[in-house]
């Protein structure tokens, strides 16, 4: 059996695992309680959302998401079938034209989803470094609630131990304490210059 598509011919075999990858992204969004993951345009093509690789300022993505977004993004800058959804409020996300998709694309596609299903983080060096980028961004945010004398000592301790001292929030807000990390460079400074 063969189902036909404006661009190619799928055929039973890839329209399984068309089907199959739709399935995985319909627990994705039973999991998440997120919005449809299922799309058809006017010209009645069909896409796909990838599971926790959408983020915006008013959900409840962090880090991960976001980090997601950048591996994917960079895994498949070169092929037709994979862009960014944007929207309203900073909404960026991984889409998938189905009638574009490769086999291999739609395979690999397919062992992504299920391991995000298992773990929802594609690479954990990818979101460490996310979430370190996004603590250095906010930084200008927090610096005038550290005393003057302590701001250049504290952001060197946020750039060598971020995590220790703030943290991404739902949405992509950035968290930093800093009054524990005034302690902490008050910490250092007893045991000399810092």
């Amino acid at each position: 059996m063969n189902f036909i598509n404006s661009k190619r011919v799928f055929t039973e075999d890839s329209s399984v695992r068309a089907m199959h990858i739709i399935s995985l992204f319909e627990m994705a969004k039973e999991v998440r309680g997120s919005a449809d993951v299922f799309h058809t345009d006017r010209s009645n093509k069909k896409f796909l959302l990838i599971p926790y690789c959408g983020y915006g300022d008013y959900d409840n993505s962090c880090a991960v998401e976001r980090s997601n977004y950048e591996v994917l993004l960079e895994r498949f800058k070169d092929n037709p079938a994979i862009f960014t959804l944007s929207g309203a409020y900073g909404y960026k996300a991984i889409m998938v034209q189905l009638g574009e998709a490769s086999d291999d694309t739609l395979e690999e596609l397919v062992e992504i989803v299920e391991g995000l299903m298992e773990y929802p983080a594609i690479d954990d060096e990818a979101v460490s470094e996310k979430e370190y980028e996004m603590l250095i961004e906010a930084w200008e945010f927090y610096e005038d609630d550290v005393p003057e004398e302590y701001r250049d000592s504290a952001f060197k301790l946020l750039e060598a131990e971020g995590p220790n001292y703030g943290y991404v929030e739902a949405g992509g807000s950035v968290w930093i304490d800093t009054d524990q990390l005034v302690e902490g460079v008050k910490e250092k400074l007893r045991h000399g210059p810092y």
